[in-house]
């Protein structure tokens, strides 16, 4: 194959890689859930810590590599291949890197955590499809004598673009829908909802009992923590909630927080810790320990004695986080704050953020506040 023809290769799968970054992309930014088949498999990959690198979720660094590919085979289509060799070794050096970061990617999903993600999958085989263009490319360039330009290529890659931008705009609109609104969840993982000692706001007999799986570094979370404390409140003994752990692996303090917590409700207090951390936060996700070590002292606990146990990381605190980790992952848990709708002999109801109160306000449950 010439090098023009290769060039127009690299631009299309160039195109198709954008439009796969640019979905995964934008399920973090607008917090969305991608169709995964039948399985969450895609959610908790996208969710594994490998999914961050330096905070950073990983769909972000594969979108600028795929637009940096992108405009260089475009600037080689303007002003012709052969006068800019460079280009060619400065894309075949960024497919190198995306194809071995792809491939460690695909390890750790496949190989460690046994999931498997369709897109994360497509991102690998088009980046690696990248790569042997640009060896194929790199050969051409050198064996053709003669400059070859494509300047008529241009209306392929702003066609593509167009369309790929047009295609993020539709989807995210209709996953954003499908994130806003209600799911069922099966008998056999309702079990798993309540764990052995929970931490409970309310009426422990109460009929109607909501799972909530958060982060108390999360700001929405800080933000629907005190509606829904306020919902039980309105309705006393009739709703009762349960907190549970699901961090956010870019919220570098979130384990902090959360084993602060759990020390806080071995002595009967986790409430008034996650009141007081809400409050001082007031929706930020904090950078710095002080942000969140005086929420210890408002909840009447000795900063010292909090300090030694979160440096043993053999403390049952952290064993408890994992546990509800690894039953948020077996439920489908993918965002925070996510709320479970329980009602003994009625279909578990799962419900996303501000959805909560669409479920409650359904004629079932407003019978059962009544």
């Amino acid at each position: 194959m010439n090098a023009v023809l290769l060039n127009r290769i690299t631009v299309v799968l160039a195109l198709v890689g954008t439009y796969i970054a640019g979905l995964l992309s934008l399920e973090k930014a607008m917090n969305l859930q991608l169709p995964c088949g039948s399985t969450n498999d895609c959610a908790l990959i996208s969710n594994h810590p490998s999914g961050y690198w330096i905070g950073i979720p990983v769909a972000y660094f594969g979108l600028i590599g795929y637009g940096f590919i992108l405009v260089t085979a475009m600037y080689r289509s303007i002003n012709g291949i052969r006068d800019y060799k460079e280009l060619v070794t400065m894309g075949l050096v960024f497919s190198a890197i995306g194809t071995l970061a792809s491939f460690y990617l695909q390890y750790v999903s496949l190989g460690v955590l046994k999931k498997f993600c369709p897109y994360c999958f497509a991102s690998a085989v088009t980046m690696t499809a990248l790569l042997v263009a640009h060896v194929l490319l790199r050969k051409a360039v050198a064996a053709e004598g003669e400059e070859r330009r494509s300047n008529f290529d241009l209306g392929l890659p702003w066609a593509g673009i167009v369309a790929v931008i047009l295609a993020l705009t539709i989807q995210s609109g209709t996953l954003g829908k499908t994130v806003g609104g209600v799911a069922s969840l099966s008998p056999d993982k309702a079990a798993k909802l309540i764990p052995a000692l929970p931490h409970v706001y309310g009426d422990k007999s109460a009929k109607i009992t909501i799972v909530e799986f958060a982060d108390l570094t999360c700001p929405k979370c800080q933000t629907m923590g005190p509606q829904v404390k306020e919902l039980v409140d309105k309705y006393p003994g009739k709703i009762r909630l349960i907190y549970r752990h699901f961090l956010i692996p870019s919220h570098k303090l979130a384990p902090a927080a959360a084993a602060m917590s759990e020390v806080a409700g071995e002595k009967g207090r986790f409430w008034e810790f996650a009141t007081a951390i809400q409050k001082g936060l007031n929706g930020r996700t904090p950078e710095q320990i002080d942000e969140i070590s005086g929420a210890i002292t408002a909840a009447g606990m000795d900063p010292k004695e909090v300090a030694d146990r979160l440096q043993n990381e053999k403390d049952p605190v952290y064993q408890r986080i994992q546990e509800d980790r690894a039953a948020a992952d077996a439920l489908g848990v993918n965002s925070t704050p996510t709320f479970f709708v329980m009602v003994e002999g009625k279909e578990t109801k799962i419900a996303r953020a501000d959805a909560l109160f669409e479920v409650l306000s359904t004629d079932e449950y407003v019978q059962l506040l009544k």
